[in-house]
């Protein structure tokens, strides 16, 4: 089942909570009360902290997934992003189900910047979880050796291509 709601928090403290809408394809996004008042602003210029809730409808969908931006400078990249869809395969998952907040909720705390996530609801049951170097190694292996492969291809298709214009 999808995850559609995650608390964030910063330096250990929650400072709010984000809820993906399916239906629309957008995350809304809410400074925690405990927040207000305190002078921390995450990001004091596109969102200071406020009461109201944030969405960011009109940005980019490509670029910022439905996200306000605080939230999708934290998605992984491309690999990262590959590596999350070779773990979906072997949970048979379909990457389009895998919503960008449960792409925050997988990050967790192994995000570059102070910001961490965690789903809402049974986040009081979770648990460390060790990561197995040798089967990450092999995903990353696996995903470069199909991306030389796809290199190579191309490449031959150009020689053919090229061989081809050269009969005519």
């Amino acid at each position: 089942m999808a995850t559609n709601i995650a608390e964030l928090s910063l330096w250990g403290t929650q400072i709010g909570a984000v809820v993906w809408h399916p239906d629309l394809q957008y995350g809304e996004f809410q400074y925690s009360a405990a927040l207000q008042g305190s002078g921390i602003e995450p990001c004091p210029i596109t969102m200071p902290v406020r009461n109201e809730p944030y969405e960011f409808r009109s940005l980019n969908k490509a670029t910022f997934k439905g996200l306000p931006g605080m939230l999708a400078d934290m998605l992984p990249d491309k690999f990262g992003n590959a590596l999350i869809d070779q773990w979906l395969v072997r949970q048979g998952r379909n990457k389009s189900d895998f919503n960008p907040v449960e792409r925050l909720c997988y990050i967790g705390n192994r995000g570059m910047g102070a910001l961490e996530f965690a789903p809402l609801l049974g986040a009081d049951k979770l648990t460390d979880t060790p990561i197995n170097i040798q089967q990450m190694v092999k995903l990353a292996s696996d995903i470069l050796t199909a991306r030389k492969i796809n290199i190579q291809l191309n490449n031959e298709k150009i020689i053919i291509f090229r061989c081809y214009i050269l009969l005519l």
